[in-house]
C-alpha cells in the first residue's frame, strides 16, 4: 500500500508503478489476448498517467484513474487493428 505523509499528500509515481503495474496488467491481457502487446499496452499506460500525474485531481481514486488510461490504451489498440483490417479489406 502506498503511504502519503501529511508533508507530501502525493504518492512517488514510481510506487504507483510498483503497486499496480500487475494488476493494469491483467486487465489489458484480458482486453487484447496477447502478452507482449500487454506489456506494451501497459508501458504505455503509465506513461500516460504519468504525464497526467501532477494535475490529476488527488480527490479522484488513484486505482480507478489508472483504470481509465489502461482502458483508454486498449480502445486505441483496437482501433488501429479495425482500421487496418479495413483497409486490408479494402484493396
Amino acid at each position: 500500500m502506498i503511504e502519503l505523509s501529511a508533508s507530501n499528500p502525493e504518492p512517488d509515481f514510481e510506487d504507483v508503478v510498483n503497486q499496480y503495474e500487475r494488476e493494469l496488467y491483467r486487465l489489458i491481457l484480458v482486453q487484447v489476448e496477447d502478452p507482449q502487446i500487454a506489456e506494451d499496452l501497459t508501458q504505455e499506460a503509465f506513461l500516460n498517467a504519468y504525464r497526467s500525474f501532477s494535475s490529476r485531481n488527488v480527490d479522484d481514486d488513484l486505482h480507478l484513474w489508472l483504470c481509465r488510461f489502461a482502458l483508454e490504451q486498449c480502445k486505441s489498440y483496437w482501433r488501429s487493428k479495425w482500421r487496418e483490417e479495413e483497409e486490408g479489406a479494402s484493396e
